[in-house]
C-alpha cells in the first residue's frame, strides 16, 4: 500500500476514534447532569412559549401546529417563541431522550443560572400541580392582546395580571391556576335565595372588589364599556340609581345578583348583608329616593281656549306615586313604584341582612326560598348561554361569538383562593374547552 495512503488512513481512523470517545464522554456527562432534575432546569427563562408536563390529547389540541406523532413516553413538550419545539422522553438509560424541532433550539436545552425552574412563579404553579400531573404552562406572553373585547373581557377575568398561568383538563372542564397578592378567603356560609328562571346566576365574597380589580385590569376603554354595561342592565332598578355609588357598595360582603327576563325587561334580585346596619339603611334609603326621582310625578293637562289658543297645566300629583312598608317574617320590606304598577323599587332587610329586587313578588319569593351554603369559592356565576342575548348587544358580541367559545348550553364558572394562588375553573356543554380559544380574535 502507497505509504501517502496509509498515512491518510490511519489519520482518519485516528480522528474518527476521538470524536466517538468524545460523544461517548459528552453524552456521559449529559447523562450525569440530567439525574435529579426536571424539563425545567434545561429550558430557559426566557422565549418559552409553552410547556406541556405529561401531555394529554386534550391539551396537545391548544397547539394544532404539533402534528407529529407524539410518543407515549413523553414527560414534557417545550415550544419556543420561535414554535420549535423539544420532546422530553423517559429514556431506559437516561432520564430523557431529546428529540428536538431543530439543531438551533436544541442548543438552548441546556442547564443553565437562569433556568426556567428558577423562575419564582413557575416553581409555585409547579409545586401547586404536584409530581406526574399533566398541566401545561403559559407564560402572559403568549395570551396575545386580542382586537375582540369578549376576549379581554375573559382574559382580564381568568388570568388578571398575572405573569404566567398553569393550565388543566378535567373532562368537559378547564382549570386556570395563577398567583397573586391577595391572601385567601374563609369557607363562611352564604344565604342563596331562589329565582325562578334565573338566566345568570351570581354568588361572591366580595363583588364589589372583584370589580375594581376587573376594571384595573382592562384597557380604559373596556372598562368604561363594561362598566356602561352594567349600568344599562341594572337600570330596572331605576336610571338614577348609580351602579358605583348606590349598588357597589352593597356588594363588599357576600352577596348574590340573579336576572332574569320577562318579555324585554330585565328582573334583577340582590341577596347580601353588611355589618354596619346604619349604613345600610342609609344606602336604601338613598336608592329608593333615586329610584323615585325618576319617576314622573306630575300630571300635564292640556286645555284649548276660546277653541283658539292652547294651555299646558303641569302640576305635582303626589298619588302618582305608590309607597309602601310592611314586614312579613320579621323582615322590613319596602317599595317605590307608579300607582298600579307591579314594577318599581322594593328592598328588604332583617338585621344586617337585604334582599333588592324590581318586584314585590321576587322579594317574597326570595324570602320563603333562601337556603344557607357552605361554600368553598370566592366567586360562582352560572350562565345559561341561550338567554345571554338580553345584554349582549351593549357589548356589540354577537350570540354567535358566545357559542363559538362556549358552546349552547351552560357556562359554569368558579374562582377559589388558596394562599397565594388562584384558581379559577370553567365548565360548558362544548367539549373540549380550550383555552387559547376563548382568549383568541
Amino acid at each position: 500500500m502507497n505509504h501517502s495512503l496509509r498515512t491518510a488512513i490511519l489519520i482518519v481512523a485516528a480522528m474518527v476514534a476521538s470524536a466517538l470517545i468524545v460523544a461517548g464522554l459528552f453524552g456521559a456527562i449529559w447523562n450525569v447532569n440530567l439525574l435529579g432534575k426536571g424539563p425545567a432546569d434545561f429550558l430557559p427563562k426566557e422565549g418559552v412559549h409553552a410547556v406541556i408536563f405529561h401531555p394529554t390529547e386534550h391539551s396537545l389540541r391548544q397547539f394544532p401546529f404539533i402534528e407529529e406523532q407524539i410518543p407515549t413516553d413523553t414527560q414534557a413538550i417545550a415550544i419556543f417563541e420561535s414554535f420549535d419545539a423539544v420532546i422530553f422522553s423517559a429514556d431506559p438509560t437516561s432520564p430523557y431522550a431529546l428529540n428536538a424541532s431543530s439543531p438551533e433550539v436544541l442548543q438552548q436545552v441546556h442547564h443553565q443560572q437562569d433556568s426556567l425552574n428558577t423562575d419564582t412563579t413557575f416553581r409555585k404553579l409547579a409545586i401547586e400541580q404536584g409530581y406526574g400531573t399533566p398541566w401545561t404552562y403559559l407564560p402572559s406572553s403568549s395570551l396575545r392582546q386580542s382586537v375582540n373585547i369578549l376576549s379581554r373581557i375573559s382574559k382580564a377575568l381568568l388570568v388578571e395580571d398575572s405573569n404566567a398561568i398553569a393550565v388543566t383538563y378535567d373532562g368537559d372542564a378547564i382549570h386556570i391556576a395563577h398567583t397573586q397578592d391577595r391572601s385567601g378567603f374563609a369557607n363562611t356560609p352564604m344565604r342563596i335565595p331562589n329565582m325562578p328562571d334565573a338566566f345568570l346566576r351570581a354568588s361572591g365574597r366580595n363583588f364589589a372588589g372583584s370589580f375594581y380589580t376587573l376594571m384595573n385590569n382592562l384597557p380604559e376603554d373596556d372598562a368604561v364599556i363594561l362598566e356602561g354595561v352594567l349600568a344599562t342592565t341594572l337600570t330596572t332598578l331605576g336610571e338614577r340609581v348609580s351602579f358605583r355609588y348606590d349598588l357597589l357598595p352593597l356588594l363588599e360582603q357576600p352577596s348574590t345578583i340573579q336576572i332574569d327576563s320577562s318579555g324585554s325587561l330585565l328582573n334583577v334580585l340582590i341577596d347580601g348583608s353588611m355589618d354596619d346596619t346604619i349604613q345600610l339603611q342609609t344606602i336604601l334609603d338613598r336608592v329608593h329616593t333615586a329610584y323615585e326621582s325618576s319617576l314622573p310625578s306630575s300630571t300635564i293637562t292640556k286645555r284649548i281656549l276660546d277653541k283658539r289658543f292652547s294651555s299646558i297645566d303641569i302640576r305635582h300629583d303626589d298619588t302618582m306615586l305608590e309607597r309602601n312598608q310592611y314586614t312579613t317574617n320579621g323582615w322590613l320590606i319596602r317599595s317605590t313604584m307608579l300607582s298600579g304598577r307591579k314594577r318599581g323599587l322594593v328592598t328588604a332587610t332583617r338585621g344586617s341582612a337585604y334582599l333588592l329586587s324590581s318586584t314585590a313578588a321576587a322579594i317574597t319569593h326570595a324570602i320563603a326560598h333562601q337556603r344557607i351554603e357552605e361554600v368553598l369559592y370566592s366567586t360562582k356565576i352560572v350562565i345559561d348561554l341561550s338567554k345571554i342575548d338580553e345584554i349582549l348587544p351593549y357589548l356589540a358580541i354577537t350570540q354567535k361569538d358566545i357559542h363559538s367559545r362556549f358552546g349552547t348550553g351552560t357556562l359554569t364558572v368558579t374562582s377559589k383562593h388558596e394562599g397565594t394562588i388562584r384558581k379559577v375553573s370553567l365548565k360548558t356543554s362544548k367539549n373540549p374547552l380550550q383555552l387559547l380559544e376563548i382568549l383568541g380574535e
